[in-house]
């Protein structure tokens, strides 16, 4: 099994810390992005660079969730779950 690391808001400066995001994509809560080092930082909902994503923050957190089920279950599984909690025009 592959090791995933997945942080939000705030969180993603402990993986920087760690130098777990050293040169890969990411992203934070806003007033947290110059404390992620040496990543490249993007300002989208949720980012993902191979075994390691993220996202901004607690207006996030369903979109980032929907893409952690997608990671881990497959698209399928986190479409129906898209579709049952309304969220299709929202978590794109």
């Amino acid at each position: 099994m592959s090791l995933f690391f997945f942080s939000i808001c705030a969180a993603p400066c402990v993986l920087a810390n760690a130098g777990i995001l050293d040169g890969r994509h990411a992203t934070t809560y806003p007033t947290y992005k110059d404390r992620l080092g040496k990543v490249v930082y993007e300002e989208q909902t949720v980012v993902e660079d191979g075994n390691v994503m993220t996202s901004r923050g607690p207006g996030t957190a369903l979109c980032f969730g929907l893409s952690i089920v997608a990671k881990l279950v497959g698209k399928e599984k986190a479409q129906q779950i898209r579709q049952a909690m309304l969220l299709e025009k929202v978590c794109d």
